[in-house]
């Protein structure tokens, strides 16, 4: 039995079958991190949802560690990038060795040509997260579509490579990853959050319903049928009788025809502070209904800034996040001995720099 070293806020133990399984996981080159910050020891890797998990030797925002409480396959291979678990603990193979052969670039296009349009979508969202600029990458996207998740694992370009293809093709220079990109990029789709895409037709959801999945998973379907609903004159409205003079609703979203006209949707820190403030106090509407409203937003799923750190103390938080293309957003109220309002929005920026930065001023807070 393999004993597992303290590590982070974790003591020595014995790895029983459950801890194996996960330290087995994590030697898999497919939980390789996107990204180590070996000052601060936390890492990214690519997640199941649509951001990336953000891990600590100590928290992981994956699903395993949120039930668990306990090291997952994420925080075991941080341990061992750090050097802290040896990465060849049981099998002998040493950090970096690449010893089974790679299908050629030249394979690789031709493979990728192969597949359907939707499949080539997401290989190449997999190639932009993937990208040697950090300012290039994209957010990784699951594909919650099962007969493309059958497409995709059943290509030889993904289960005859012995590493997965993002690993694989993020090794290229960038000039090979361009060559990629345009010998299989399509006309583009608009993309899906949440969960409404993936349901059948004919769902009946109510009206809170709607609302949940828009706080919480960032559902844009839920919040388009929201706007169609109850009409964007009417949300404006209600915009303007919160004094919310940043703030407007003239667009739904994924509009790219409007957006390029330059017809956008804009909001402020202070208008999303006085927001935050009303509920805070209960006077936001009234107090049953600041009540429910805090309820959703402390369910949020998508906690990958501001409560990436937070969560491990047991901070609860209430926030809702946003991202888009070069934008990320995160506002909330965090639960201390004082609550803190807490409202990070960005433009133009450099999307995993700035989600660093919120997770290192929250826990500063």
């Amino acid at each position: 039995m393999y004993t597992i070293p303290a590590f982070g806020p974790w003591p020595e133990q014995n790895a029983g079958p459950d801890e194996e399984k996960r330290l087995n996981s994590a030697q898999q080159s497919k939980t390789s991190p996107t990204s180590i910050d070996r000052e601060h020891e936390t890492g990214v890797f690519y997640g199941s949802g649509k951001l990336p998990y953000q891990t600590s030797l100590a928290a992981c925002t994956c699903n395993d560690f949120v039930k668990r409480k306990k090291p997952c396959k994420h925080v075991y291979r941080l341990a061992m990038e750090l050097g802290i678990i040896p990465l060849d603990y049981k099998t002998g193979r040493s950090s970096g060795e690449r010893n089974e052969a790679q299908i050629s670039f030249e394979d690789s296009i031709a493979l990728v040509e192969q597949l359907s349009e939707a499949a080539q979508k997401h290989i190449e969202n997999m190639l932009y997260y993937t990208s040697e600029r950090v300012d290039d990458r994209q957010r990784a996207v699951t594909c919650y579509d099962l007969d493309l998740a059958d497409e995709l694992r059943t290509s030889p370009l993904l289960h005859e490579n012995p590493y997965p293809l993002a690993e694989q093709l993020s090794k290229l220079s960038k000039p090979a990853l361009v060559m990629i990109l345009d010998a299989i990029r399509r006309e583009d789709k608009l993309p899906s959050c949440g969960a409404l895409t993936y349901m059948h037709d004919g769902l009946e959801v109510t009206l809170g319903d709607l609302v949940t999945l828009m706080i919480i998973l960032s559902d844009n379907t839920a919040t388009n049928l929201l706007i169609d609903r109850l009409g964007m004159g009417a949300i404006n409205q209600s915009v303007d009788n919160l004094g919310l003079t940043g703030t407007r609703l003239n667009r739904k979203l994924f509009q790219p025809e409007l957006s390029r006209q330059g017809i956008e949707n804009y909001v402020t820190a202070r208008d999303m502070g006085l927001l935050l403030e009303g509920l805070l106090r209960g006077t936001l509407l009234n107090p049953e209904a600041s009540v429910e409203m805090l309820s959703i937003l402390r369910n949020q799923r998508l906690n990958g800034k501001m409560p990436f750190y937070l969560h491990s103390r047991g901070v609860p938080v209430a926030h809702k996040t946003g991202e888009d293309d070069g934008i990320t957003h995160d506002v909330g109220i965090i639960y201390q001995d004082d609550p803190v309002i807490f409202c990070f929005l960005s433009n133009d920026t450099v999307v995993p720099q700035a989600e660093r930065a919120i997770q290192e001023i929250a826990a500063m807070l």
